[in-house]
Order: C-alpha cells, then sequence, then structure tokens
C-alpha cells in the first residue's frame, strides 16, 4: 500500500512550487544571456538590429531563443538537479554559437552575418532553423 505524500500547507505543495520557479526564471535568465552573448560574440549587432525591426535578425534571434528552450527542456528533465541542469544548458548554448559560427565558416561565398545585417529574411529564416536543429540535437544526447 502507497502512501501519498502529505500536502503543503493548506494544501498547496510550496517545494514543489518552489523548483518550478526557480527552474523558469533561471530559463529566462539564460535565454536572455544567450542573446546578449550572442550579441557580443557575432559581428551583427543583434539588439540594435532586432530594435531596429531588422526581419532576418528577428528569425535568428527567434531561432536561438527556441534552440535555447528546447535545449533547457531537455537539460532539466535529464539531470539530477538545478546546478547541472544549467551546466548541460550552458553547454547547449555554447554549441549552438559553435554551429552558427561554423556555417559562416562553411559557406565561404558569401557571408551570412552580412546577408543578416542587409536584412535578407531567407538567411534569418535558415538561421532559425539551423539553430532549432541544433537545439534539437544537443536536446537528444541529454537523454
Amino acid at each position: 500500500m502507497e502512501v501519498a505524500a502529505p500536502p503543503g500547507i493548506l494544501g498547496v505543495p510550496w517545494g514543489a512550487i518552489g523548483w518550478t520557479v526557480l527552474f523558469a526564471g533561471t530559463g529566462m535568465l539564460l535565454m536572455l544571456a544567450a542573446v546578449i552573448v550572442f550579441d557580443l560574440l557575432s559581428p551583427v549587432r543583434v539588439l540594435r538590429d532586432v530594435r531596429a525591426g531588422n526581419p532576418a535578425v528577428g528569425w535568428t534571434v527567434a531561432g536561438l531563443l527556441v534552440s535555447t528552450g528546447i535545449v533547457m527542456h531537455s537539460a532539466m528533465l535529464h539531470n539530477s538537479g538545478w546546478l547541472q541542469a544549467v551546466l548541460y544548458s550552458a553547454l547547449g548554448i555554447a554549441l549552438e554559437y559553435a554551429a552558427f559560427f561554423l556555417w559562416e565558416l562553411a559557406t565561404p561565398g558569401w557571408s551570412l552575418n552580412r546577408a543578416l545585417e542587409e536584412g535578407n529574411t531567407t538567411v534569418g529564416i535558415i538561421t532559425c532553423g539551423l539553430f532549432i536543429a541544433i537545439g534539437l540535437v544537443v536536446a537528444g544526447a541529454f537523454s
């Protein structure tokens, strides 16, 4: 016979809520940090270009955010605690950056960064897909 865990104060599982808030807050901070670090590492001024309404950079940031969310989701599911999930998330974000910069090196005939700065929406959509694909691969590796 299983014994049910006692409910929290007033029947609210406060511990579970606390962990949820911790992981959600950490996730939002990591996504913000991912965009800021990408802005610093990339020749494209991501934050400036998004504010200016550059759709190509908007697609790229959307891909980075979705990919980061996918990676963090998998890291949270497949690790034993908060710190390990944060470290695996950071690894996944670093791999996303590596894929972006390797893509730039693999296409020497044209500049991915220049195309994004010029607002080439097609390149932005491709970059969005690249980020999401890498996020899915990394997330799969965590499981």
